[in-house]
């Protein structure tokens, strides 16, 4: 362009911006530079003659509308329904309306509550129709999975429910419907799904009995320990959790859930506690052992306890071992460098950590705690913090500490307040896990000094029996 012309054309713009201000005309602005009302993205939402990227990014945003009056003063709910559920006759494009699926339970979930009324009716034949795509469907088993609840005065949810338990069952749908629906029905709660979710633990595919018992683990937790499995179902459970031939996701949930059942006290369930003891001291596949470390904090009993210890012992590195760079994460302090060791080591010794947080949250709960299981978790807790090479672990263990905090595990908390000042005093520990540490000092005490190390050891020394780990602070 000539310098002339663009300084001209320059200069127009700004006398007409001058202009406006003056007489206080408006510029035009085109629609592209102008924000999108809610009624525009609505606009662009039905249009078919709109790409249906720029649909879908229209859709998006509706969903993510966080106030009722715009919701409803735009028809917005309604609108997405009706591009979700789609003319038979006159097909809309299959992402568009997986977008707005998608939309109206983000919607549903945050803002308008009672918005499934008006979707669980539109879409239920959507779902049940085989000629519809199969993503589609399980769009809708999705949006049902996540927004209806276990509740009888529900009908529509009702009705919503029972078509996923059947097509939960129908082995001629696809196994991505199949797979979504599982989820919904274990995620609802009722125990109408008891019997579908342990019949699937026998079928020849892997991914079915997987998100069965996975499903299976979600649905005994919700039920709270009131469900009945018959003996041969718990049977066949425990012959699965040493089935070498299943896979490692599929024996991860079994032994979950075999584990709540013990919880829960029943009794058949009990044989498969040396099962699950056996996968976590002789199994080489590291997602196996932390399954059964999983397994073994959901019992929560002193038994239990006693092989997570054995465990931990199992993954630590041997003392003496040349410093080498280790991953990430496990540098604690400024040039401290913690021994050479596998990450998966780390990654073990971690969830030890965070399965003592349920054994301790399960004792908590029990009106007779088992005090054997309590402090053996504590006296772990303490090793870990006082010698653990890792701060990952270290960190772990930290949190799982502030778990030490009611009022019947006072025995066990001055321990761990002691292991915790002496690692908040000690050189080189980071500022972000003395951070951590001050948390866990004051769920467990309840005091708040903070990062103030010299006022936690006079209120230790002063509440507690001291230890001598180090020389206070002067």
């Amino acid at each position: 362009m000539d310098p002339k012309v663009e300084r001209v054309g320059l200069g127009r713009i700004c006398v007409l911006v001058l202009a406006s201000l003056l007489v206080g005309v408006v510029v035009p602005v085109s629609a592209a530079e102008r924000e999108k009302s809610v009624g525009d993205l609505v606009n662009i939402a039905k249009n078919r003659n709109q790409h249906p990227e720029v649909r879908t990014n229209a859709i998006e945003k509706l969903g993510g509308l966080t106030e009722a009056g715009q919701i409803r003063d735009n028809n917005v709910g309604d609108e997405l329904i009706s591009i979700a559920r789609s003319d038979p006759n006159k097909p809309d494009d299959m992402f568009v309306r997986i977008a707005a699926i998608k939309a109206l339970s983000a919607l549903q979930q945050t803002v308008e509550h009672r918005l499934k009324d008006k979707y669980i009716p539109a879409l239920i034949p959507v779902m049940k129709d085989t000629k519809e795509h199969v993503l589609v469907r399980k769009a809708v088993a999705d949006l049902f999975g996540d927004t209806i609840e276990n509740d009888p005065k529900d009908h529509q949810g009702i009705a919503a429910y029972e078509t996923l338990l059947e097509i939960a069952k129908g082995k001629s749908e696809s196994q991505l419907l199949r797979v979504a629906a599982v989820k919904a029905i274990g995620a609802y709660g009722s125990l109408k799904a008891l019997d579908v979710l342990v019949g699937m633990l026998t079928e020849p595919e892997p991914r079915i009995r997987e998100e069965a018992a996975g499903a299976l683990f979600v649905l005994l937790g919700k039920l709270g320990g009131s469900a009945e499995i018959p003996v041969p179902a718990i049977n066949k459970l425990i012959e699965m959790v040493g089935d070498q031939k299943m896979a490692a996701d599929l024996r991860v949930n079994v032994m979950k859930v075999l584990a709540q059942l013990i919880r829960d006290g029943n009794r058949q369930s009990l044989q498969a506690m040396p099962k699950i003891v056996e996968v976590v001291a002789r199994n080489q596949e590291v997602k196996l052992v932390k399954g059964g470390i999983q397994a073994l904090g959901i019992i929560g009993s002193a038994e239990a306890v006693a092989p997570l210890k054995q465990a931990y012992l199992d993954f630590l590195p041997a003392a003496g071992k040349a410093p080498a760079a280790p991953a990430a994460g496990a540098v604690g302090a400024e040039g401290a460098v913690a021994p050479a060791e596998k990450s998966d080591d780390t990654d073990v010794r971690r969830e030890v950590m965070r399965a003592l947080v349920s054994v301790l949250s399960t004792q908590a709960t029990r009106p007779q705690m088992d005090m054997k299981a309590v402090h053996d978790s504590a006296q772990l807790l303490v090793k870990a913090v006082d010698d653990d090479p890792s701060t990952m672990v270290k960190e772990a263990a930290i949190f799982a500490m502030r778990y030490l905090y009611p009022v019947k595990f006072k025995a066990e908390q001055w321990d761990a307040v002691d292991a915790l000042i002496f690692l908040m005093r000690a050189q080189g520990t980071a500022d972000a896990t003395k951070l951590k540490i001050a948390e866990t000092l004051t769920a467990i005490t309840g005091q708040d000094f903070f990062l103030d190390v010299k006022r936690w050891d006079d209120w230790f020394e002063k509440n507690g029996p001291r230890k001598a780990r180090a020389p206070k602070e002067k």
